[in-house]
């Protein structure tokens, strides 16, 4: 006879790993010129800045083309960030708002790299 936890380890589900999309060229140009620009954080205005991927839900694959600049505080901190506290941060900076900064970002690389 076989015990109770024996038997729920026979039920659960194995992880399945989502595999990681590629970055092509392109995307990796535009990752390198947003660090190497002087961009200030999006929230205080700080320029020591990390780039942080705009996402609704953790499960969302990255899009390498919606990124903002957020110094360390804003982008790992506890108080207010999308790291650690995802929710406080959304509702005060909405995602509609994070991604017409982004589009903006785009739009002046794309100029710049004509």
């Amino acid at each position: 006879m076989y015990s109770k936890e024996e038997q729920l380890k026979w039920n659960k589900p194995k992880k399945v790993k989502k595999s990681k999309r590629i970055t092509n060229d392109d995307e990796l140009k535009y990752l390198n010129w947003a660090k190497q620009q002087m961009i200030p954080c999006f929230v205080c205005g700080s320029y020591d800045t990390q780039l942080h991927h705009i996402k609704e839900r953790s499960s969302d694959v990255k899009n390498h083309y919606e990124i903002i600049p957020l110094c360390i505080q804003h982008h790992l901190g506890n108080e207010m960030s999308p790291h650690g506290t995802s929710r406080k941060f959304r509702e005060m900076y909405p995602i509609a708002g994070q991604r017409e900064y982004a589009k903006k970002l785009k739009e002046q690389y794309d100029k710049e790299s004509r």
